[in-house]
């Protein structure tokens, strides 16, 4: 097992875990310009709505995930 474990591996993993954060910054800013623009009741709204998806779906197995 520990001879998956090389330099090159680790610098592909750490490479694939900051694209990771750069796009999730990203996208928080997105949504946070977006949502600059709206009402401050469709602001809050625009915002939960997005963190709501994240969460896991199907918490009764006749609803479909989206």
């Amino acid at each position: 097992m520990l001879e998956y474990i090389t330099a090159d591996a680790l610098a592909a993993l750490a490479k694939v875990i900051m694209i990771d954060l750069v796009l999730a910054g990203d996208n928080a800013i997105v949504i946070g310009l977006a949502a600059a623009g709206l009402p401050q009741e469709q602001r809050a709204r625009a915002i939960r709505t997005r963190e709501r998806r994240r969460q896991p779906c199907c918490k009764n197995s006749s609803s479909a995930c989206l």
